[in-house]
């Protein structure tokens, strides 16, 4: 079986690509892109041979998506503002019809209406929280016990220390809030610092916690911590399912840009995720 993830660059006098292999999820993301796209159809060809892969994504900019779209290409969700001020399309294309129809996504639908029903309160109502802070090396092994403890399965290896320690080295961060030492929510940015975007991610609230408000507390903290480090564009994808995560970005300002079907497996299957941006480069 080929590397469970991988970061694999197509470079030829047509070409230049960034796919990301992702076996765990069986998808490919194309996260960027410039040249003949007939080229780049027959790289990922020749991935979808090598491998049972059930997900395309292409990553595309406003002058590429309507020749995706001709290809059999659909439109999931806009993130506004990804390369550097300008918009991704995320495009996508299924190879299995049982990966395509998975999800709720009439109940997901009414889920949306009811967040966008509630009106939005003031950050100022919000009671003094514990303890918030961004997470050092040593507390890498902390950290991954407490992921180990809330999700089932996830995308990526998040209860593994050494995943976490190598995502703090490569220029991310993760972000806690803590009492009496424990932590009780956690999130991290994955940040590009070529296009100024971050995506908020890894977020996740102890079972006994919930309920308190305490994602809408630390999403600001991580949100100044980036825009002092030139982070101007960010998003957020929340499991479709979830009423307090899409509350809470809908709370936050953010705007919904779509749903990515079936993305990857949380909670032992797939899961349809909707897609949260917001730009804080003017505020």
């Amino acid at each position: 079986m080929p590397d469970t993830y991988k970061n694999k660059m197509i470079q030829t006098e047509t070409l230049q690509a960034q796919l990301y292999l992702d076996c765990f999820n069986k998808r490919i993301r194309v996260d960027e892109f410039s040249g003949s796209v007939n080229d780049l159809f027959d790289a990922l060809r020749s991935e979808l041979s090598a491998f049972q892969y059930e997900k395309l994504i292409i990553y595309s900019r406003p002058n590429q998506w309507e020749e995706l779209v001709e290809a059999g290409f659909q439109l999931e969700a806009i993130f506004s503002g990804f390369f550097n001020g300008i918009d991704n399309f995320a495009m996508c294309k299924y190879v299995l019809n049982e990966r395509k129809n998975k999800g709720n996504w009439v109940s997901e639908d009414d889920l949306l209406e009811k967040v966008r029903s509630k009106p939005i309160k003031s950050l100022a109502e919000k009671k003094e929280v514990h303890q918030i802070k961004v997470v050092s090396d040593k507390e890498a092994d902390q950290l991954a016990s407490f992921y180990q403890g809330i999700f089932e399965s996830y995308p990526v290896p998040i209860h593994d220390p050494d995943y976490i320690l190598k995502s703090l080295k490569s220029g991310n961060s993760f972000y806690v809030i803590k009492k009496n030492d424990a932590i009780l929510c956690a999130a991290s940015a994955d940040i590009n610092q070529t296009y100024h975007h971050a995506e908020i991610t890894d977020c996740a609230t102890s079972v006994h916690f919930r309920n308190h408000g305490l994602m809408k507390q630390l999403i600001p903290y991580i949100e100044n911590d980036l825009k002092k480090r030139n982070i101007y564009y960010l998003y957020s994808l929340a499991r479709a399912g979830s009423f307090g995560m899409n509350q809470a970005f809908y709370q936050l300002h953010y705007d919904y840009k779509g749903r990515m079907g079936a993305n990857c497996i949380m909670f032992g299957d797939y899961e349809n995720l909707n897609v949260w941006v917001k730009n804080q480069k003017n505020n």
